[in-house]
């Protein structure tokens, strides 16, 4: 897996979890085994990324989310049982 990427300002990260073994996933939602993978998504901003986080919860029942600061500290998870409220 690649280092966590260096962020600015308001910037989050968004990386893919299989819901059952907490595995990271890749780009196209396989384990990440190699660490030139592709895990992490920057984005501008919590709510960009969490519209995304979302939207692939819904359609990959599966799969979660976590949002990372700057700071590395998840500031979201977002799985099939919270997408709602968040």
């Amino acid at each position: 897996m690649k280092e966590f990427p260096k962020l600015i300002g308001e910037q989050v990260v968004l990386l893919r979890v299989d819901i059952n073994t907490g595995i990271v996933l890749d780009d196209n939602y396989n384990y990440s085994i190699n660490p030139n993978d592709r895990v992490y998504i920057v984005f501008a901003n919590k709510d960009e990324a969490l519209k995304i986080a979302k939207t692939i919860v819904l359609e990959r029942n599966n799969v979660e989310c976590g949002l990372y600061d700057l700071n590395q500290k998840m500031i979201f998870n977002v799985t099939i049982n919270n997408v709602d409220r968040l």
